[in-house]
């Protein structure tokens, strides 16, 4: 009987391929054996591992990932959900390489992101809130997780709340949330609504939207009501909203489906606005938050560069395709308000609010890391064409204090000083102290205040 042998025949390319998503071929054949394998053994490298908020994971993050790998090159790009482990795993072949690359999300709430990065196995953080002190300190090896190099907002988002299509309540102030939520209040006759035991809605504790809510609304010790019926997912609490007809609830701008938003006032002195994408770009909605990546102050090349994509126009514009609001830079035509002060009417008359707002660190006279990277776009916005012959207003405002004249004037030339680094000439800027006039919040809280402590920009 004759023998046979076997030869193995190493192919590459498009096989090696087939190979990396779990596919062999085995041929047999007149008692030969022909496998199909690889040089590099099938091999993926992981080049980004991000960890952290729903909010951003679900959607925004592997859009921005898979856009982030076309623009080096990857090809074959193909995206895997795991529902049950919330990981979604975004991946290509890197021809210059000859190996597939992948980006791997998990996103299991904004708590998870920063203990992956203090266990070492994740390279960046994806929060729907701000870093907490304590988590900062924990994290202190890894650099300061506050500084422009470690903390970058990607987006602009709010908490909408929402309540049956039919509830005729269109309005409540940041204090009958609260009072709602906690079970102090319990019909909606005690809101102007109809009668009616209200029936509450919230998300899973660990999630960044339940941490947004608890600082924003509940405040410090304040506490759920038990009664309160949990959700694991924006998507599924609106849901939940829109079959009950005396449902209110929580969710992201993105969320809120067929369910009805109210507006929200700070307190009964300030107008209650809608969320939209004004008054959350320029975070004056009151219950308007920021959706952060957290990095180490040594990051490898591929986070490096993802970050510094995630903040251009093309990956800002994915923002806005998500259903969040971008930080491109838009004008809006507003109407000023008669009853407004003479000297801000005749300082904006005839000028476009553009779609910031520059706020200040957590008591500091510097800018915060958002408003140095939007220091950069009006810089470049500014340099348009179509802009070239605009001049740029600057309305510094304060909370209330002796000095807030001052205080707002400052902060006015603050931002001048640094656009003018830039390349803004600074003929072309104006700027009008408001003090603490205009208020878009309370004062009665640290992040109240903070967003009274602003710079407006308008363009003429």
């Amino acid at each position: 009987m004759k023998s046979t042998s076997c030869t193995l025949f190493t192919i590459k390319q498009g096989f090696t391929r087939l190979l990396a998503v779990g596919h062999v071929a085995l041929l047999l054949a007149c008692g030969q054996a022909f496998a199909v394998t690889s040089d590099a053994d099938a091999a993926v490298d992981t080049w980004i591992n991000m960890q952290g908020s729903s909010t951003i994971g679900k959607q925004l993050t592997p859009k921005m990932a898979h856009a982030y790998l076309e623009t080096k090159g990857i090809t074959d790009i193909a995206v895997s959900v795991d529902e049950k482990q919330h990981t979604t795993v975004i991946k290509g072949y890197d021809a210059k390489s000859d190996r597939f690359v992948q980006v791997r999300i998990a996103s299991k709430g904004s708590s998870s992101g920063f203990a992956g990065l203090q266990k070492g196995n994740a390279d960046i953080a994806a929060s729907s809130r701000p870093i907490k002190a304590s988590e900062a300190d924990e994290l202190k090896a890894l650099g300061n997780m506050t500084a422009s190099s470690s903390e970058h907002v990607i987006a602009v988002d709010g908490l909408s709340i929402i309540v049956h299509p039919s509830n005729p309540v269109v309005s409540l102030t940041t204090e009958q949330l609260k009072k709602i939520f906690n079970g102090s209040i319990k019909n909606w006759s005690q809101v102007g609504g109809v009668k009616g035991k209200i029936s509450v809605f919230a998300r899973n504790d660990g999630s960044g939207t339940m941490d947004t809510f608890n600082k924003l609304v509940l405040g410090k010790g304040g506490k759920l009501a038990k009664s309160a019926k949990r959700q694991d997912s924006n998507e599924k609490l609106s849901a939940a909203v829109q079959a009950d007809a005396l449902a209110i609830g929580f969710v992201g701008l993105s969320s809120v489906g067929d369910s009805k938003a109210v507006a929200i006032a700070a307190d009964e002195e300030v107008q209650a606005m809608y969320p939209n994408r004004l008054t959350l770009a320029t975070e004056d909605y009151p219950l308007a938050r920021r959706l952060y990546l957290y990095t180490p102050k040594e990051k490898s090349q591929p986070v490096n560069e993802f970050i510094q994509f995630v903040q251009q126009q093309q990956a800002q514009k994915l923002v806005d395709a998500t259903g969040y609001v971008s930080q491109n830079i838009e004008r809006f035509e507003l109407e000023i308000a008669d009853d407004l002060p003479d000297y801000y009417r005749e300082a904006v008359s005839g000028a476009d609010r553009l779609s910031l707002n520059f706020r200040f660190a957590e008591g500091k006279a510097k800018l915060d890391s958002k408003a140095l990277e939007d220091i950069k776009r009006l810089a470049s916005y500014m340099s348009a064409p179509e802009n070239k012959q605009s001049k740029l207003i600057l309305v510094g405002s304060s909370d209330p204090s002796n000095t807030a004249v001052l205080i707002s004037k400052l902060r006015a030339k603050k931002v001048r000083t640094e656009l003018v680094k830039q390349g803004v000439a600074k003929s072309r800027i104006e700027m009008v102290a408001n003090g603490a006039l205009m208020q878009v919040a309370g004062n009665d809280s640290l992040s109240s205040r903070i967003k009274n402590r602003r710079v407006e920009a308008w363009l003429r």
